[in-house]
Parts: C-alpha cells; structure tokens; sequence
C-alpha cells in the first residue's frame, strides 16, 4: 500500500510546474539502463527532464505535442506512463461514480496513469503482450479539494475509488 500511495504522489506532483521547477537546478545522474531504456521507448521525445523520487525514475517530456511522464526502476525496467488529463477528459463512468461520492469536491489534478506492459511467454512463439498481474489497468489519479480537505484518489476505470491521502486544512482565523 505503501508503494501505491508513493507512486501516486509521484504521479499527481510530477505535473505540478512547482516539483518540475524545484528539480531543474539540479542535476541527477541517471543509471545506464534506465537512460538506455528510455531512449529505445521514447524516440520522438523531445524536452526532456529528469527527477529521482524515492528510487524512480522520472522523465517528463513532450511527445507529438502532449506532455507526458515516463516512470523507471533502477534496472531501466518501464513501471508505467502517465499524462495530464482534463476533468472533461476522463470517463464517463468514472465521473458518475467520483460525483456519487465526492460531490462537495472539485478534481484541481487528474493524471491518466498507464501500467507497462511486459512480454510474457517462455519463447518466442509463445510471448504476448500482457498487463503487470498486481495492476488493474488503466488508473486515474485525482487531487481533489474542498473547503475541509484535500485528498489524492486512485480511481480505477472499473471498480471502486480508493483515497490514498487525505488532508484535512487547517482553519485559517
């Protein structure tokens, strides 16, 4: 759980301009692998900046005009791809089910979160594209406030919203 809540606080502030600003000054060394990897999955990126939070690795890029956020492991193994998405954007379903339960809350961030896929098979014949078992798919992240609290959900595209974060402001007298 620990990891999730981690991996979501990368996703949703690795597209705030604050947490790109406070790491442009400094500069990082990436491992060979996880620079090799990337340069073999994302030919076309272009404007890239990089981030290590917590053992990931982050880039940010720009691809065919669209940001985008690509996340490592030290080894170069891609964990999963996210960019930022309207609240317009998201799913129909997703939106009824956060409306449901968040009416009082108005979505400040959402980030479209991809896991990688792998290549699963014993040989060539056998290998196909599939989806890491312990993900769900497609997820959405949210940062979301009102008045009381700011919280960060994870919203699969089917099933049930999970808070991840919650907290609660402070009154201002």
């Amino acid at each position: 759980m620990k990891k999730i809540i981690v991996l979501a606080a990368i996703i949703v502030a690795g597209f705030s301009h604050d947490s790109i600003a406070q790491t442009a000054g400094k500069s990082i060394t990436l491992p060979f692998w996880v620079s090799n990897s990337f340069q073999r999955d994302f030919q076309n990126a272009k404007n890239v900046s990089w981030e290590e939070i917590d053992g990931t690795y982050v880039a940010t890029f720009s691809a065919r005009r669209n940001q985008a956020m690509a996340y490592y492991q030290n080894d170069g193994k891609l964990v999963g791809i996210g960019r930022p998405v309207n609240a317009d954007d998201l799913p129909e379903e997703i939106m009824k089910n956060f409306v449901k339960r968040y009416r009082d809350y108005t979505i400040q961030k959402a980030v479209e979160y991809s896991p990688s896929l792998i290549i699963t098979g014993n040989s060539e014949k056998e290998n196909s594209l599939g989806i890491y078992p312990d993900t769900e798919g497609t997820l959405y992240f949210l940062h979301v406030e009102n008045a009381q609290s700011e919280k960060i959900l994870k919203v699969p595209t089917l099933g049930t919203i999970e808070v991840l974060k919650n907290i609660k402001k402070r009154n201002r007298s």
